[in-house]
């Protein structure tokens, strides 16, 4: 480990009050999009192609 990156971490501390890390953004399927992914084998394409075309259908609708 750098020094630089702990006095990085210690100024955070100070600045922030964060003494534990930023939680990042992550990707959640719903239970549908699961079902779409066990039926295509795990195949993430043809979830991708999936979800491209329900999102076309409703911004047609």
């Amino acid at each position: 480990m750098d020094v630089r990156t702990v006095w990085r971490w210690l100024e955070v501390a100070r600045t922030q009050g964060r003494v534990t890390r930023r939680s990042r953004a992550r990707l959640e399927l719903s239970d549908q999009a699961w079902e779409v992914l066990a039926q295509a084998g795990g195949n993430a394409a043809a979830l991708h192609r999936h979800l491209k075309g329900a999102v076309a259908a409703v911004l047609d609708s």
